[in-house]
């Protein structure tokens, strides 16, 4: 004679095993009651009945909560023989975490001061280094104004320098910086390509005509950025290759007293 199943067992043969077991699990969890939210009269209850204030301490930290704490409510709290360390607590977890702290601003670097022609890199103003150059003649006189001026150059004068590449060597796009020596002011450079040749390279500059530059000379514009710093801006990149930056005062009338057979100019290389 076969045995009939009773009504639960015939519901768990018609599920596979596992799903009647989930099944289970669900309704069992459905059933469990909320966790209770602490409020300011938990924390007066659970003192009155002699919890300890470090068991009470955990179950703030651990359970959730809606603590009221002003003024009147502090007062009540104390009357109640809530100690200190309970009402700190319950403070905190009314307030919440602070905010994060927001991160120091970086500071900026400063601009140089000492005399000379920096790029920028990274955050920070690296210089240019200077090399000298040997002029072949001279034709400027000394305290040209500015280059537009510049017709006090009578002739075209060359200059050498005895090495093949600059040691300053730049990645376009980059930042320039002059800082003028003393009796100088930013009119008194000249940007100037360098032509290579065997183990040197060559300035050539000549006079300018009427409303222009030097002739060979590259302009650029010049915004002050502090007490004697300029930055230089150019109408369009500069190619790959040898430039110089050049004090015009440093070459003086042929003849003269202050003649400058020798100076410094200061070179870099674009690289891209």
């Amino acid at each position: 004679m076969r045995r009939r199943l009773s009504s639960p067992h015939r519901f768990a043969a018609m599920f596979p095993r596992g799903l009647f077991i989930l099944s289970l699990l669900f309704v069992f969890l459905i059933r469990l009651p909320a966790q209770e939210i602490l409020t300011n009269q938990s924390i007066i209850k659970m003192v009155k009945v002699g919890l300890s204030e470090e068991l009470i301490l955990n179950v703030i930290k651990q359970q959730s909560s809606s603590f009221t704490v002003g003024s009147s409510e502090l007062v009540e709290l104390k009357t109640a023989g809530v100690s200190e360390r309970i009402i700190t607590a319950m403070i905190g977890k009314a307030l919440g975490p602070p905010p994060p702290a927001k991160p120091d601003a970086p500071k900026a670097k400063p601009v140089p001061q000492e005399s000379g022609v920096y790029y920028k890199k990274g955050d920070s103003w690296v210089e240019v280094l200077s090399e000298e150059i040997a002029w072949s003649n001279a034709g400027m006189v000394n305290n040209v104004r500015n280059v537009a001026s510049a017709g006090l150059l009578k002739k075209d004068v060359s200059g050498i320098i005895s090495q093949t590449s600059s040691r300053s060597m730049l990645t376009s796009p980059f930042e320039l910086m002059i800082v003028p020596n003393s009796g100088l002011d930013i009119h008194n450079f000249l940007l100037v390509p360098l032509k290579r040749g065997k183990g040197a390279r060559e300035v050539e500059i000549g006079p300018a005509k009427k409303g222009e530059a030097l002739k060979r000379s590259i302009p650029f514009g010049v915004e002050k950025v502090g007490g004697n710093q300029y930055k230089l801006y150019f109408p369009s990149p500069l190619a790959p290759g040898e430039y110089g930056i050049l004090p015009l005062n440093q070459i003086a009338t042929e003849n003269g007293p202050s003649a400058a057979p020798s100076g410094r100019v200061f070179t870099f290389r674009v690289l891209l």
